[in-house]
């Protein structure tokens, strides 16, 4: 684990390969799951503000769930987007038997300029406290198998396919420090390895 800003990072967040595949997993991160994906009280405004000119692309499922419930709710003392059934979010709609995010659509658009709540833009990496302090770490989860698998197939570090999401939260110089301590540890790593056949030979 080290420390960038104010921030712990995980060991996970620097070993993690991650790519999505929508073709297997059919966006299971939009459906699957205990709740909602956490929201801020801003985005709960920007949400709210931007509903009338998205509702066309909803689904009637979800659009009876806002009408009864609001776009938002509590749980375990967080705001969170509200779900169908306790599955998929309100905002998600099905195209070819695949989850999209409703509010993603409306900004690819050109309805808005809010692509989608930065929790669902930055999933797996998650921000919990961590002994008082707010760490990032990757959440495993069995719906995004198919995207480890993905990732590791094609190497592609989780940071760097999230990098559009991780420079949106916390910045730039943020985005900068995390890669390169993440590259200097795996050139670590590569020296060290083959220091160690070196030897062996």
């Amino acid at each position: 684990m080290i420390g960038i800003s104010e921030y712990l990072i995980s060991d996970s967040v620097m070993s993690t390969r991650f790519a999505c595949d929508l073709k297997k997993c059919k966006g299971a991160c939009c459906v699957e799951g205990l709740a909602g994906p956490p929201v801020s009280s801003g985005e709960i405004e920007v949400i709210q503000d931007l509903f009338p000119k998205i509702r066309h692309l909803l689904r009637p499922e979800g659009l009876a769930v806002i009408e009864e419930k609001g776009i938002s709710e509590k749980w375990e003392g967080t705001d969170v987007l509200t779900c169908v059934n306790e599955k998929e979010c309100v905002f998600v709609i099905f195209e070819d038997g695949i989850a999209f995010c409703g509010i993603e659509k409306a900004f690819y658009q050109g309805l808005t300029d809010f692509k989608k709540p930065v929790s669902c833009h930055l999933f797996p990496i998650r921000v919990r406290e961590f002994f008082g302090q707010k760490a990032l770490n990757v959440v495993e989860s069995d719906d995004c198998r198919p995207a480890f698998l993905n990732g590791r197939r094609e190497d592609i570090p989780v940071h760097r396919f999230l990098k559009d999401a991780i420079i949106r939260r916390f910045g730039e110089a943020f985005y900068t420090g995390l890669d390169d301590e993440i590259e200097k540890r795996r050139q670590h790593a590569a020296e060290k390895k083959k220091s160690g056949k070196t030897r062996r030979n």
